[in-house]
Formats: C-alpha cells, structure tokens, sequence
C-alpha cells in the first residue's frame, strides 16, 4: 500500500498511478488537489487488500480502517484537528492505519 499526501494534482488515471507506481498498482482513491494545495493518493497492488468504500481488509486478516490525510499548517487549526483525528479513531472497531504529512 502507498500512500501519497500533497500530490497537488486535481485528477490523477489508472495511467498516471501505473507510471509513478508501477503496473500492479491498478487500485487507488484519491482525492484531488483544491487549486495548488492538497491531494491525497491511497494505491494498493491487486490481490493484496479487499477494500468496501474506505475500508480495506487484508487477505485472510482483520479489517482494516486507513485513512490519509495532510495535517493543518497554522498552529490554532492543530488542536482542533487532534480532536477530530480522535473522534475518528475512537468511532473505528477495526485495526487503523493513519497516514500524513504530519506538520505538528
């Protein structure tokens, strides 16, 4: 699984995650760029997660719950967005995977 923050772009192709990443990369999210800032890509090789909307699953594992997300850069947003992150772990009965670009 790979997971890339800030990618500043506002749509991304199959085309596009197989160059970057390479051919058995053919599943990914992503969620576009707001002008120049932002962008999220979560891509993942075939056969190697089952994934149902935002929840993926290892084979033969337990569920898993990831999520990718690009931490606020002004000091008085952090607090803030701590709180949610935890109230989004705290609401997940499953394993959590938290990938970002950690600007605290």
């Amino acid at each position: 699984m790979v997971c890339l923050q800030e990618i500043k772009l506002s749509h991304i192709s199959d085309r596009d995650v197989a160059y970057c990443l390479g051919p058995e990369f053919i599943n990914f999210v992503f969620l576009p760029a707001q002008q120049t800032r932002g962008g999220i890509l979560i891509a993942w090789r075939e056969g190697s997660l089952e994934v149902s909307f935002c929840v993926a699953q290892q084979q033969g594992g337990p569920g898993l719950v990831v999520h990718g997300c690009v931490w606020p850069h002004r000091d008085n947003e952090k607090i803030a967005f701590l709180d949610e992150l935890g109230e989004v772990r705290a609401a997940c009965p499953s394993p959590w995977k938290l990938a970002g670009g950690f600007n605290i």
